[in-house]
């Protein structure tokens, strides 16, 4: 083999091999920016969850405090205040029902369903809260003390869902978190 040749099969062995290299090269790269691309997917799909899961939370609390406190406005037989604070708690449903809806959205199944669990006991507190109301109107005293002890139960329930969902949420977060940072 003349010198000439062996330098052009030495050229073109060395541009394949230049080729193959920066075709790997590139390859990798595209592997590493499609995995940092999934890694922040994954951190704002985090930070969402986070920020809808606390919204929730703003919610349920500011809502489970106000009727909390109606113990103390029934306790009074004033139905005109117990009407006012019924309704003041009324007001608060809507941010609740909207933070639920973002939260059904977010996922996962379990956190949902104490989401969902959470408000549906709001709502029969609060018509627990209209008998409890009526019966002061109507000065039924039998009718004041099934409402009122049924009343505080279900109250207490509600403090339980409360930190069932916290709970859960709590746990995929800090699960997510650990896969991004595995990742």
């Amino acid at each position: 083999m003349d010198a000439g040749v062996a330098a052009l099969l030495g050229a073109v062995a060395g541009a394949l091999g230049a080729i193959g290299a920066g075709w790997i090269s590139a390859w990798g790269t595209r592997e590493q920016a499609k995995t940092q691309a999934r890694a922040d997917i994954t951190r704002w799909h985090l930070q969402e969850r986070q920020r809808v899961y606390t919204d929730f939370l703003r919610a349920a609390v500011a809502t489970g405090a106000n009727l909390s406190g109606l113990t103390a406005v029934f306790s009074g037989f004033d139905v005109d205040a117990a009407e006012e604070k019924l309704q003041a708690c009324r007001e608060q449903i809507p941010e609740l029902t909207s933070t639920c809806t973002l939260v059904v959205l977010q996922g996962p199944q379990d956190v949902t369903a104490k989401a969902i669990t959470f408000c549906n006991t709001i709502d029969e507190l609060l018509e627990l809260g209209d008998q409890w109301k009526n019966a002061i109107a109507a000065n039924d005293q039998e009718r004041i003390g099934e409402v009122s002890a049924e009343y505080r139960n279900i109250r207490d329930e509600v403090n339980d869902h409360a930190n069932e969902f916290a709970d859960a949420a709590n746990a995929v977060l800090v699960k997510e978190e650990a896969s991004i940072e595995a990742a």
